[in-house]
């Protein structure tokens, strides 16, 4: 995140702000916030359009050939989003 967009985030405090004004909530026809429908949404609830489009449907899309839109959401919730700067996929 902070090479692609030319910040300084240091902490994961810092980092769940970041993701919290990035993320896009799937909400009913009330507005009312419900589960995620596809693994579109589901990437767009955790980590937000620009993320989204950057990295989660492009490489959906050459991994399955098929856009995350057309994926059921348990494809797409099974990975990891880091808060912090440890590299490995487990954190176990």
């Amino acid at each position: 995140v902070n090479e692609l967009f030319n910040l300084n985030i240091q902490t994961t405090e810092e980092m769940d702000e970041w993701l919290k004004n990035e993320q896009i909530i799937p909400v009913d026809e009330n507005g009312n916030p419900r589960e995620p429908e596809n693994s579109e949404e589901v990437a767009l609830m955790r980590v937000g359009q620009r993320l989204y489009d950057l990295i989660f449907k492009p490489y959906t899309k050459k991994q399955w050939d098929k856009y995350p839109a057309e994926l059921g959401p348990e494809v797409l919730s099974r990975i990891p989003v880091r808060n912090n700067h440890d590299g490995r996929y487990f954190s176990d």
